[in-house]
């Protein structure tokens, strides 16, 4: 799947959202409001990479 820099930017953005929001929503079940940031901020990061995984640059 070839993407240019510009789509792969949109992508790391709308994922680290994403990310972000259900990781917060799962810290808050959990661990309350400590939890939000926190699951958050893992949810973001993991959102962020994403886009790796499906471009195959995860191994270089």
């Amino acid at each position: 799947m070839a993407m240019d820099f510009e789509t792969v930017r949109f992508l790391r953005f709308v994922f680290a959202v994403v990310g972000f929001f259900v990781g917060g929503a799962a810290g808050l079940k959990y661990f309350g409001t400590i939890g939000v940031l926190i699951g958050g901020v893992i949810g973001a990061i993991v959102g962020w990479n994403t886009p790796d995984l499906f471009k195959g640059r995860t191994q270089k």
